[in-house]
């Protein structure tokens, strides 16, 4: 498989070992351990973990990036020291920069990055993204009351609120889905208009033009058994038989974004973020269709 071989030789230890794991029965510590080495002593991540900022300091986003990972192998358990040490990091956030997490830190403005992850200190920190995906993680993991609370402000907002980009978008399903898992008391509006929400995003994909920079329906899932994953189960065999037409001869997909500066160091990084939409596009291409083993990608 052209995109397997890709990978093995120019991918990310972190992606190689997450695709040894879902296709090669690969051992899930394999996974931490090369997650591990983007978390600092703080307990948050960072180091280049989200390709399109090279900070070392532990973020916000970068942590996000991190439950994404740990949501994909079912990784949630405090017992495990990565797990516990980034809880820490989350609730020291909290109690250093106030009720919200940024979604920019000041230090991204000393190492190479995409011009949207420039720090500006006017711009205060949103409640979607990445706070309501953050808060429903710690309300998931934990028995953090502060985060149960964060939720019931984020959903009641999100309620009156019909104008979500595809990022806070994703962010709030992903604290949708976490409380439905945790068994967190959450009105049935706010399931049905995260549902509703979703659909119209998949129907988006659909008409538009997918070589743009795109919702994707995938990116609602980290883990195929979260909830509203039957919901758009059509959408996902279109987003599947589209990577499929659009994977080039090397076996990789084009990146659909560019950092408007620092373009040099944009070039050095594509294969991280080459080797992350490998493992994600043979997940869904895999899930969406069992023959997908024979398929020359």
């Amino acid at each position: 498989m052209r995109s397997v071989d890709w990978l093995l030789e120019h991918g990310r230890p972190l992606d190689i070992a997450r695709f040894r794991y879902h296709f090669e029965n690969g051992n899930v510590s394999a996974v931490l351990n090369e997650l591990k080495k983007f978390q600092n002593s703080d307990g948050g991540f960072g180091h280049g973990l989200e390709p399109d900022f090279r900070n070392p300091d532990s973020s916000p986003i970068a942590s996000w990036v991190a439950t994404e990972i740990l949501s994909e192998i079912g990784c949630w358990n405090l017992e495990l020291g990565i797990v516990r040490d980034l809880v820490d990091y989350l609730t020291n956030c909290q109690q250093k920069d106030g009720d919200w997490f940024r979604f920019a830190i000041e230090s991204n403005n000393a190492h190479p990055r995409a011009i949207w992850w420039n720090y500006d200190p006017e711009k205060k920190a949103g409640i979607y993204n990445p706070s309501a995906a953050l808060y429903g993680f710690l309300a998931m993991v934990t028995d953090d009351t502060k985060a149960k609370k964060k939720l019931e402000t984020i959903f009641f907002h999100f309620m009156s609120d019909d104008d979500l980009d595809m990022h806070d978008l994703n962010s709030l399903v992903r604290a949708v889905q976490y409380a439905i898992m945790a068994n967190i008391d959450i009105r049935n509006e706010v399931i049905e208009k995260a549902k509703q929400q979703i659909l119209r995003g998949c129907q988006d994909f659909i008409e538009k033009d997918r070589t743009d920079y795109v919702l994707r329906p995938s990116v609602f899932f980290p883990n195929f058994h979260f909830p509203f994953f039957e919901d758009i189960i059509d959408a996902l065999k279109i987003e599947s038989n589209w990577l499929m037409e659009t994977v080039n001869e090397d076996g990789i997909w084009q990146i659909p974004w560019n950092w408007y500066q620092f373009e040099d160091e944009f070039e050095k990084i594509k294969p991280d973020w080459m080797s992350d939409m490998i493992v994600r596009n043979l997940r869904l291409i895999h899930r969406m269709n069992k023959e997908a083993r024979d398929v020359d990608v």
